[in-house]
């Protein structure tokens, strides 16, 4: 008779308790219907909730201020462009289940420790920290015109502790659901106020449209301006970056479960690719229409007036385009739509590079995978980290919100075709052949790739040119 330990050794071995405590458990079917997709969005909402911040509110309203309608087409074309670049590498990560560097770590180039393409994440991720700094500026500008009691600079410090404070509370769900609700609340604002300056005395005409819709590169004095609004409107380099990583977050990777290539597993792969799909899509349809419609309040009302935001004035000048549309009292209106606006960016922000740097640390072996508390420790540690290098960056630069901006913005744009590239190179090489996109998707990615190519060079020769 077996003793008692032994019987024990022998029912852990058995086939019908392994599954148990496997992958299977893990798995769970893709939802078939359109509503169950729908409730299973969520990632991209925290990318829209970063996205419209900078680049909606401050750049794109300042290049409607600057150059009129003239630009229309390039932000169309910045929105719809990458969201193809987005939906591609967030294949590969789901049916892989590799995180957002950790996929590029496995392209081909030169190494010292990591891929070159992780260095030049890291690098652009440093420099592109002007970005969120400005952003924090703007935020301070706007609870300091609120509430006047305290300084800019205090409000800046304020909005800083407060992410932090959030953000220290939960991980995935906390920053999806402040996310959510900022998405709403911004959309609600934006979109009310572009559809009444058909009833205000700034009504767009016929021509008007037709002008933004009409190909023409910008002046000279407006490129640098245009071109980091490339990289910033719509899916930005940061963005295709840190997509993967909460895509698993999410869980769509673990629904998914270990790749074996079987009939079953191929064919949840494919169903939550399709959640991914209308997750990339909801948002690029949210993100679309608010850029639009602030660039469309630049141009209708800020350029015919001779307002170009800057300085220490930007939100106070980005006011006009509610004023001029309600009077008076759209100027709080404005303030209270811009707060959450730019604040979502700080927000995500702070977030998502907590995300990646746990990646980048990981990647260089300096974090184990496997050790879940010493991950969350290391990851409020970031948060820690990043809130006060860009409390740090606004203390350093008050009174430059724009220009700290648009700083973040070419160097956005000139990663573009690194990441594009990187994306290419994945899908050809490493994504599982039964779960490939199909022909005319491989032709909006190589389309997309080009274009992007395109921008960056444009971009850095009109810098090398001024």
């Amino acid at each position: 008779m077996p003793v008692k330990g032994q019987r024990r050794t022998t029912k852990k071995m058995t086939p019908t308790h392994r599954p148990a405590a496997t992958a299977p458990a893990e798995t769970l079917p893709p939802p078939s219907d359109f509503l169950g997709r729908l409730r299973q969005v969520g990632p991209s909402l925290i990318l829209t909730a970063g996205i419209v911040g900078s680049g909606e509110l401050i750049v794109t309203t300042t290049l409607g201020a600057r150059l009129g309608f003239a630009a229309l087409w390039l932000i169309l074309l910045s929105c719809a462009s990458k969201v193809v670049l987005q939906v591609e590498i967030g294949r590969y990560a789901i049916s892989s289940g590799d995180s957002s560097l950790r996929s590029v770590d496995r392209i081909p180039g030169p190494r010292w420790r990591a891929s070159w393409v992780v260095w030049g994440w890291l690098l652009s991720t440093l420099i592109s920290a002007s970005l969120v700094g400005g952003i924090v500026g703007g935020v301070a500008q706007c609870l300091h015109l609120i509430l006047p009691h305290l300084s800019v600079t205090a409000w800046g410090v304020i909005a800083c502790l407060v992410t932090l404070g959030i953000l220290l509370s939960g991980g995935y769900s906390v920053v999806e659901r402040g996310a959510m609700l900022m998405v709403v609340a911004f959309s609600l604002t934006t979109v009310v106020a572009a559809g009444a300056l058909q009833w205000s005395g700034h009504a767009l005409s016929p021509e008007n449209v037709w002008e933004g819709l009409t190909f023409q590169l910008p002046a000279q004095g407006g490129l640098a301006l245009a071109f980091a609004l490339f990289g910033l409107t719509g899916v930005g380099t940061s963005d295709l970056f840190a997509y993967p990583n909460w895509c698993l977050e999410k869980g769509y990777a673990r629904h998914i479960g270990p790749r074996s290539g079987r009939p079953d597993w191929n064919q949840r792969a494919r169903g939550w690719i399709r959640v991914m799909q209308l997750d990339a899509l909801l948002a690029m349809g949210i993100y679309t229409t608010i850029t639009v419609a602030f660039y469309l309040l630049g141009a209708a009302v800020l350029h015919g007036q001779g307002l170009v935001p800057e300085g220490g004035q930007m939100i106070a000048t980005l006011s006009r385009t509610f004023t001029g549309i309600f009077g008076p009292w759209g100027y709080f209106v404005f303030l209270t739509g811009a707060l959450v606006t730019l604040y979502s960016t700080l927000f995500a922000s702070v977030a998502a590079n907590a995300i990646m740097g746990l990646d980048c640390l990981t990647v260089f072996g300096f974090l184990a995978r496997n050790r879940p508390l010493q991950r969350v420790r290391w990851r409020r540690g970031l948060q820690v980290f990043w809130a006060a290098v860009y409390a740090t960056i606004f203390l350093a630069f008050p009174e430059q919100p724009v220009q700290l901006i648009v700083v973040g913005g070419v160097v956005q744009t000139g990663m573009l075709p690194v990441i594009a590239c990187s994306i290419l190179y994945l899908r050809y090489r490493r994504l599982d052949r039964g779960i490939g996109p199909s022909p005319w998707v491989d032709w909006l990615l190589w389309l997309s790739a080009g274009l992007t190519l395109c921008v960056a060079a444009y971009t850095l020769l009109g810098h090398l040119d001024g």
